[in-house]
């Protein structure tokens, strides 16, 4: 990312990773909120905040849905900035 900062590659992948990050980081809390049982979605309980925090990770920019969208303009062979239905921010 220091190296080739803005490099349509260099975008590729860290789209992947906060498209994987997010989605791993929602399953996996789910997954403990799941196994806790419902005592631990109330508020204030640790298990609800990694729950909570994970969930919205996928709405701060840019979105898993933009990610999503611009790795498929990438592999089609589109221009993500110019190509894209989604905003960048």
């Amino acid at each position: 990312v220091d190296e080739a900062a803005g490099d349509a590659e260099t975008n590729r992948w860290v789209w992947r990773a906060k498209l994987l990050a997010g989605t791993t980081a929602a399953d996996v809390a789910a997954s403990m909120l799941e196994a806790a049982g419902t005592s631990a979605t109330r508020r204030g309980h640790p298990l609800e905040r990694l729950y909570r925090d994970a969930r919205c990770g996928s709405l701060h920019p840019a979105t898993s849905d933009v990610c999503a969208d611009w790795l498929g303009i990438a592999a089609l062979g589109g221009d993500p900035d110019r190509d894209g239905s989604a905003p960048r921010w």
